[in-house]
């Protein structure tokens, strides 16, 4: 069943069902069929009233504004709140001074039952201004829906400002889409641009969206549909949730297509769950924060790949107690560090108590403007750990000692570079990656060259060198870093630099 509702007011106020006026709130209540239009009102609705609905706007009130003076507006059956498209027509949602909703719009307390195996079914907004929501309350609020596999919430080209938080996702064990809009906040001591409190956690049979025909996504590179999201306390946050199957894609947070929109902390994962599941973090733009770019506390398995995180005041990514088997891969670090105590690239914070066995892998990244006193990469947030003999130490990664450059020397057009590792404690051989970057002192820039495979045999150290091309892989006045990752992929040192 398909109805499409035309709103034909921009009034609010009490439900009358048969004035020949059709209001936002009138219209959320035939969806929800909780009252019934009389004849004068039907006639701003086709078709009958069932799952699929969708609200439109009359052209009549293209650019206008709805002014809130009731309480929330929540639905709670399945539609797809769509506002008009093109310059100046965006109608704008309100809130009033003398209303009492929490929230602009609530889809809330419904289950989003299967329809017959159709993926294209809808519910949620689009192309919709919010604003005004602002002290404690949420702009769009997505909450306490339970689990489906063949549609998703949708938040979709919508712009929110002056808002306390502009999305929220409360106990929402659904799929969900949130792409192309416009999230600006109040300020950023406080609020979140998207907020997911103890969503996905609760789905039938343990299932956690995996092979699902609709994942949930915040943005998204391949299609150009990402996100601006600035000026909250949390550009995005989550708290004792778990979204294998999220990736979050294509989003400028802390920033907007003109130039800086600073949140507090740009993105910031935290559970009391040890080993919550997020899921993937790529292509995104993460700059100008005030302080982290990432904070990931209690979270496990996280893919972060192919992200700008740069200019912010603190690290670009900060991995806390209980943080790991992540992988952080091909992302540029730039210039982060403004509040003149951080300023890694990663850094890893180490359990307060116990063997912290934790394996991270960090490969092919480049670390761009460091500040003096940051690391590129910092297994204990203390600076360089300095390697042991034999590389008898434990800890995070293993504690495992950096490979030491001895030589740097140019010859028959080709540089040389003579490297070692110490790790003749180990009673078995060990396989690695080796990891150069060409290092500019000056601007304290590591930029990622190649990588070589590299085979120890048992109570071994290595030493060998290792050839560069002239110009196109390191030049005169150059300097050369090196890492090492072990060949399981989930081993990484800190950097040595020469």
């Amino acid at each position: 069943m398909l109805a499409t509702l035309t709103v034909s007011v921009s009034s609010d106020g009490a439900i009358a069902n048969n004035n020949g006026n059709l209001t936002l709130r009138e219209a959320i209540a035939y969806v929800n069929q909780i009252d019934t239009p009389g004849p004068a009102d039907a006639v701003h609705i086709q078709g009958p009233l069932g799952l699929n609905d969708i609200i439109q706007f009359a052209p009549a009130l293209n650019g206008a504004t709805i002014t809130i003076t009731g309480g929330n507006l929540v639905v709670t059956d399945r539609v797809m709140i769509t506002g008009p498209t093109g310059a100046g027509n965006r109608i704008t949602i309100q809130k009033g001074g003398a209303s009492t909703a929490t929230a602009g719009l609530t889809f809330s307390g419904f289950n989003l039952s299967p329809t017959g195996g159709s993926v294209t079914a809808q519910t949620g907004v689009r192309n919709l201004t919010i604003t005004g929501f602002d002290t404690g309350v949420r702009a769009i609020n997505l909450s306490s829906n339970l689990f489906n596999d063949e549609t998703a919430l949708r938040v979709i080209g919508n712009s929110i400002t002056n808002a306390n938080t502009a999305i929220s996702l409360n106990n929402a064990d659904v799929p969900f889409h949130i792409e192309t809009n416009l999230l600006v906040g109040r300020t950023t001591s406080s609020g979140f641009g998207i907020e997911l409190n103890g969503s996905g956690q609760f789905l039938p049979s343990g299932q956690l969206f995996t092979g699902l025909p609709i994942k949930p996504t915040i943005g998204n590179f391949d299609t150009g549909a990402g996100n601006a999201i600035g000026n909250f306390a949390v550009g995005i946050f989550f708290s004792f949730s778990t979204f294998p199957d999220l990736r979050i894609s294509g989003n400028r947070i802390g920033a907007d297509l003109v130039g800086p929109l600073p949140n507090d902390r740009g993105i910031d994962m935290r559970s009391s769950n040890d080993g919550d599941k997020v899921g993937r973090i790529d292509h995104n733009d993460i700059v100008y924060n005030l302080g982290d770019g990432i904070i990931a506390h209690r979270v496990d398995g996280l893919l972060i790949e192919n992200n700008l995180i740069g200019a912010n005041g603190g690290d670009g990514i900060e991995l806390g107690i209980a943080s790991g088997n992540h992988t952080i891969r091909n992302n540029t670090f730039d210039s982060n560090g403004d509040n003149g105590v951080d300023g890694d690239g990663v850094t890893i914070h180490p359990l307060t108590s116990g063997t912290d066995a934790r394996q991270i892998e960090i490969s092919a990244n480049d670390f761009l403007g460091m500040k003096s006193w940051a690391q590129p990469i910092d297994l204990r947030n203390d600076g360089r750990t300095d390697n042991d003999s034999n590389d008898v130490d434990d800890g995070i990664n293993d504690l495992q000692n950096y490979p030491e450059i001895s030589s740097v020397s140019f010859s028959g057009g080709t540089w040389h570079v003579a490297v070692s590792l110490d790790v003749a404690g180990s009673s078995e051989s060990k396989s690695f990656r080796f990891e150069f970057y060409r290092y500019n002192a000056a601007l304290k820039n590591y930029e990622f060259i190649r990588s070589n495979p590299v085979t120890i045999p048992p109570q071994m150290d290595f030493a060998g060198s290792f050839s560069f091309a002239n110009t196109t892989e390191l030049s005169d006045g150059d300097q050369i870093a090196v890492l090492a990752i072990a060949a399981s992929g989930t081993n990484v040192i800190e950097i040595d630099s020469a």
